[in-house]
């Protein structure tokens, strides 16, 4: 059975949280479209109000759907941040895992290439926590400075 970390916990919790507000916000964003009956020069309704096709009515919905759901726009931009903040550690964490020949190579890719970012992020996030060391087997940084890096 796979164990999880604190960093891959706390990456799935702030990842269902953004995934949770922002179905709310897109269900809550539809009823919006539907009750005000938005519809786009050729007939179709739009999926979210950005996709509208007027920008001067895109800028008085948006600013009117921002204004009734303001608490909701807040805790989304919230969760986003939290999420973010939990990804860059769960990639510094998988960075302090990496083989120390390599450690150096990658946090400077991670910070300039998206796909290395992301390749860090998956594998850290697959790990089975169990079966990593207690302590990063790279000398230059222990797992708290390596957190601060990312």
């Amino acid at each position: 059975m796979k164990t999880a970390n604190k960093f891959q916990m706390e990456y799935m919790q702030a990842k269902a949280l953004v995934m949770v507000i922002n179905a709310l916000c897109d269900e809550k964003e539809q009823e919006y479209i539907s009750s005000r009956k938005i519809v786009n020069r050729d007939g179709s309704t739009p999926s979210h109000i950005r996709a509208w096709d007027s920008d001067s009515a895109f800028e008085k919905a948006n600013e009117e759907f921002s204004s009734l759901y303001a608490e909701l726009v807040k805790k989304k931009a919230i969760a986003q941040n939290v999420f973010q903040k939990a990804e860059g550690r769960l990639i510094a964490y998988g960075l302090s895992i990496a083989p120390p020949e390599v450690y150096e190579e990658l946090k400077a890719e991670v910070k300039k290439n998206r796909e290395v970012r992301q390749m860090i992020l998956s594998l850290a996030f697959h790990v089975d926590a169990s079966t990593v060391p207690p302590k990063p087997p790279c000398k230059t940084a222990t797992v708290k400075e390596r957190v601060r890096l990312v």
